[in-house]
């Protein structure tokens, strides 16, 4: 795994490559390469408003890729890819003062990409001032054999 830092810029690039050869006897089920998760101590804070920020998804849940919706964070869960409410491929999260994270896979062989996002106000890390992270932002790449 490789991180991608960039001068004047929040960009983050993160890159993950998974190579398994073909004489091994290994069956790939999930690669997560980022997990921020407030039953583990992380989450995702944007600043003001977080914890009723809106997530912007390009279809959801796998099976329901045939039209993007926007829908507020915590609102949804996932049916087939959960936990938490799973964008296919990528999302944007964006509070009220228009503080965004856009987040995504480029390319995928052989996986199903989400970005799950989610605020559970029990597990959500408490921030400065009494602001809420969210409670889940995950990236992972789900294989189905």
């Amino acid at each position: 795994m490789a991180f991608a830092f960039y001068k004047d810029t929040t960009a983050v690039r993160v890159w993950s490559t998974l190579a398994v050869h073909a004489e091994a006897d290994v069956r790939v089920l999930t690669i997560e390469p980022v997990v921020a998760r407030g039953s583990e101590g992380g989450g995702l804070f944007l600043g003001p408003g977080t914890s009723s920020a809106v997530v912007l998804d390009n279809g959801s849940d796998i099976v329901f890729d045939f039209v993007a919706d926007l829908t507020r964070v915590g609102e949804r869960i996932g049916l087939l890819a959960g936990p938490g409410f799973p964008c296919n491929w990528n999302a944007a999260v964006c509070t009220r003062q228009r503080r965004c994270v856009v987040a995504g896979f480029v390319t995928v062989d052989r996986a199903v990409p989400v970005v799950a996002t989610d605020f559970l106000e029990d597990e959500a890390l408490v921030m400065a001032g009494g602001e809420r992270a969210l409670s889940m932002f995950d990236m992972r790449c789900i294989y189905r054999p």
